[in-house]
């Protein structure tokens, strides 16, 4: 009885998760903008576009993007920031002490 509420949960809980994942891809790629044209400068040539958007998967269909980003996800590769060109976990860890600093000082204050 124990162990199969223990498994009812963890089915219930990867479910969630799956479709968590689903809603931050799906937010993710209807943001506006394309996130090429904001990697390369103006004026770039269609080869420069299309290699680096080959780079980035950006040139397979949605559901195969999608399995790639999870995989990277679940590996825990968030990807490259396009703003900042740089590594977005490696941007999170940095500013991990002063997020982990505010939300002590908020539970503390609770």
């Amino acid at each position: 009885m124990l162990l199969q509420r223990f498994f009812v949960r963890l089915l219930t809980m990867l479910v969630t998760l799956f479709g968590v994942a689903i809603v931050v891809f799906v937010v993710i790629r209807v943001a506006p903008g394309d996130p090429i044209a904001m990697m390369l400068p103006p004026g770039a040539s269609n080869d420069d576009i299309a290699r680096l958007r080959a780079l980035y998967g950006l040139d397979k269909g949605i559901a195969q993007q999608f399995f790639i980003w999870l995989a990277g996800v679940l590996h825990g590769d968030f990807g490259t920031s396009i703003s900042l060109r740089q590594d977005v976990l490696g941007l999170v860890f940095n500013r991990l002490p002063a997020t982990l600093e505010l939300a002590t000082v908020a539970l503390l204050m609770a």
